[in-house]
């Protein structure tokens, strides 16, 4: 594989506050508690004590793809019961590393655009740019770490890394 190919990928949940996180989900879950600023899961134990071991580490930063939508964890609340910034769905949840300071950005594949289509995104060096009329399929040749929600039509967008 050539040095300039991404060799990993994260789904874009568009968010006018969150960066884009790190690929790789370092877990996930049923979420029992939904509608709510908690993320309640009998069957994970998020301690740092216990998750350690296996390789992931859940804190403050970190986010929550749930029901479609993009969450950040303020803290670990209980071994079971994670603190969330706003109401998170109940069901199936995937957790990603934060990209709290944007130290990663991404080439963006575009998979649904179209005439009349924008997307919004933050560069690596902090400057927001509104690309029109993005085809289907594109790749976009900026390194990126947020997609805001707010002026943004495309979807189906993965971030690659």
């Amino acid at each position: 594989m050539a040095n300039n190919q991404p060799f990993s990928s994260v789904p874009v949940i568009p968010s006018d506050t969150l960066n884009i996180p790190q690929t790789g989900i370092i877990t996930s879950g049923t979420n029992t508690t939904g509608g709510t600023t908690t993320l309640t899961d009998a069957g994970n134990d998020f301690r740092n004590s216990v998750t350690n071991p296996n390789g992931y580490n859940i804190s403050g930063g970190d986010v929550v793809y749930a029901g479609g939508a993009i969450d950040e964890i303020l803290a670990v609340a209980t071994a079971n019961t994670l603190t969330m910034q706003t109401n998170t769905a109940a069901g199936a949840y995937d957790i990603y590393k934060g990209n709290v300071g944007g130290d990663t950005a991404y080439t963006l594949f575009v998979g649904t655009g179209g005439a009349g289509s924008t997307l919004k995104v933050r560069t690596a060096n902090g400057e927001d740019v509104t690309l029109n009329n993005v085809p289907d399929s594109s790749f976009i040749p900026l390194q990126v770490i947020r997609v805001f929600a707010t002026g943004t039509t495309c979807s189906n967008i993965l971030a690659l890394n």
